[in-house]
């Protein structure tokens, strides 16, 4: 269930990559620790490329003293505030509590996702409405590059 969760996330935002930690953390240590650690230090591959720890993400729970947290790469901070995280990890905490971690864990991946869409269309959107139509053949890669340059129909029988 999960496996096959994750798969889909990372195909929707295929610059991301999410990992989970399920585990019983060192004594005085807490998620927000652990996480910042397993996230900067862990290294993850995907498809035999190591993946970049600023695209990242780490949902890390602590079973025994029934913790929850998420760990975001430095790229993703602008996207997924802190205020927005902690609210979907309070709206789940029943599923914790309870020790239905799957479940917990799903509509943590779930919420994420529903976050980094919103921010995405968003975005989109803002650009189509700020968008300046320029005249044909002056488009470009960057502001204020030279125009296309025209070219001179070929005559038949001409030499270069």
């Amino acid at each position: 269930m999960l496996e096959a969760l994750l798969d889909d996330f990372e195909r929707r935002f295929p610059q991301l990559h999410i990992a989970l930690f399920l585990g019983v953390l060192p004594a005085g240590m807490t998620v927000v620790e652990a996480g910042f650690w397993i996230l900067n230090r862990g290294v993850r591959k995907r498809r035999g490329e190591t993946c970049e720890n600023r695209f990242g993400l780490l949902v890390l729970v602590d079973p025994a003293a029934r913790h929850v947290g998420v760990s975001v790469g430095y790229a993703l901070e602008p996207l997924l505030q802190t205020k927005a995280l902690t609210a979907l990890l309070e709206k789940h905490s029943h599923h914790l509590w309870h020790s239905d971690y799957g479940s917990a864990l799903k509509q943590i991946i779930n919420g994420i996702d529903a976050q980094l869409r919103s921010v995405g269309t968003a975005r989109r959107r803002v650009q189509e409405a700020t968008a300046v139509e320029e005249p044909v053949g002056q488009l470009g890669l960057r502001k204020n590059t030279r125009p296309l340059e025209k070219l001179e129909p070929e005559k038949e029988g001409a030499q270069p």
